[in-house]
């Protein structure tokens, strides 16, 4: 396994020189180019798809680096973007890879802005055609879902089933085993193509073709960044990294389309559950709970489950992850427990928030400072688990959590009623500090201007 070097300055010195040549680039548009851009038919990309793209993916990376510098000169970026894709010589960037602990140890690849850019371009065209053939039991990555409701929906089921818990019911749960790093990327890729081949009726379905072939066969393990220590790879499972599997597999954790497509390539399984097998299921990524009157269909429908889905997706049931178990024990599905009379949060969920609240505890004792700079980004990760709490009655747990929380931090938040979400104080916010820093500033300038006269 090759590192790659993390060299901030020399992508600093990158940048500046990329964003020279962009605006010289923007200079030199030629009138070809202006005139492609409003013919009627043209099957090439275009600027304003493009720019669709970016503004929906940047609603919520905004404020990271990457983004920042992308913004700087967004039309050039833009247009030099849909240049590269219409002469067919578009070929993904660097990504950053990195290792995440929470809730499990998983490897993290983090594509450049730009190409984020063609991610959610390829997103906005295919996204309605697989909801059309999405079962309504399948909850990642897809509009209106999530996990709450992936949580809620299972729920319901359970209910059902079991006549408002008056009769039995059982619960069959498995996921796949290394499921994102056993994917074959020619296998998804050639499957999804010959589905827009068949559905897709834009004029730019040559375009589509392209970038999804792009995109998804890159790989993105021979060109990327290691951020944090490679030490933290040690441990990691070899078939959970896209460095250590099999040439060709694997689709990186962090990239839509990857998400994307692998809800596709369970949907024909999710169907043969659903649909041939008769068994009800609720699935998320690849937790798959299946939930039946009867033990013995369950047990009966598995092997069949097994042999399907390798022919079709060429991915594994996990051996150590398959439990059978009478609803009224408890099911835990995606961070929480539904049992027969409440729902609350599962330990690890619970364990999860308290760490993440140690630490931002740790830092503020050590630099006071650090919760006037910081304010903003621990309301926003204290509110998210907050948020979560609240979904699950769990005002104990609030009250217990906000209690935790470091007296130096209520000296930039408030706590609103009945432990619901922190605010930040309107002094420290990050607009706030800038509009005081710059009219200390013109102050201090003030004051120089008077003094020298």
């Amino acid at each position: 396994m090759e590192w790659c070097a993390w060299n901030v300055n020399m992508n600093n010195g990158n940048t500046n020189n990329n964003n020279r040549n962009n605006n010289n680039y923007v200079r030199a548009v030629s009138e070809f180019h202006e005139k492609m851009e409003n013919t009627m038919g043209n099957i090439c990309i275009s600027y304003e798809s493009l720019y669709e793209a970016y503004m929906d993916c940047r609603r919520h990376k905004r404020g990271t680096a990457n983004a920042v510098i992308f913004e700087i000169d967004h039309e050039a970026n833009l247009l030099l973007l849909r240049d590269q894709i219409n002469s067919r010589t578009y070929l993904p960037g660097r990504s950053i890879a990195f290792i995440v602990e929470k809730p499990v140890k998983r490897e993290i690849f983090a594509a450049d802005f730009r190409d984020r850019v063609v991610h959610h371009w390829i997103a906005i065209r295919i996204e309605p055609l697989l909801e059309n053939i999405f079962i309504g039991e399948s909850y990642n990555c897809r509009k209106g879902k999530g996990t709450l409701a992936g949580i809620n929906g299972l729920a319901d089921m359970i209910q059902q089933e079991s006549a408002n818990y008056t009769r039995d019911c059982w619960v069959l749960k498995y996921d796949l085993k290394g499921f994102f790093m056993s994917i074959n990327r020619q296998l998804i890729t050639d499957k999804l193509c010959r589905f827009l081949a068949e559905k897709y009726e834009g004029d730019d379905l040559d375009t589509l073709l392209f970038l999804c072939n792009r995109i998804l066969l890159n790989a993105p393990e021979n060109n990327c960044i290691i951020k944090g220590n490679p030490a933290e790879w040690e441990g990691l499972a070899v078939n959970k990294s896209l460095f250590t599997v099999p040439s060709g597999y694997g689709l990186p954790i962090g990239n839509l389309t990857s998400q994307l497509v692998a809800n596709f390539l369970l949907n024909d399984a999710d169907h043969f559950i659903k649909d041939r097998l008769g068994i009800r299921l609720n699935r998320y990524v690849d937790d798959v709970v299946m939930v039946s009157r009867y033990k013995q269909d369950l047990l009966a429908a598995m092997p069949l489950i097994r042999d399907y889905l390798w022919e079709t997706s060429g991915t594994r049931v996990h051996q150590d992850k398959y439990y059978l178990q009478h609803y009224t024990k408890g099911v835990k599905f995606i961070g929480a427990v539904i049992k027969r009379d409440r729902k609350y949060l599962a330990n690890r969920t619970v364990g999860g928030a308290y760490n993440r609240l140690h630490k931002f505890n740790e830092l503020v004792a050590n630099n006071p400072d650090f919760a006037k700079k910081k304010a903003e980004y621990f309301v926003s990760c204290i509110n998210s688990y907050l948020g979560l709490m609240r979904h699950f009655n769990e005002y104990a747990l609030r009250r217990d959590y906000i209690e935790a929380i470091d007296k130096a931090w209520f000296k930039v938040v408030y706590v609103d009623k009945d432990y619901t979400k922190l605010t930040v104080k309107k002094r420290f916010k990050h607009r706030e500090r800038i509009k005081f820093a710059l009219r200390k500033q013109r102050h201090k300038a003030l004051k120089q201007k008077t003094s020298d006269e």
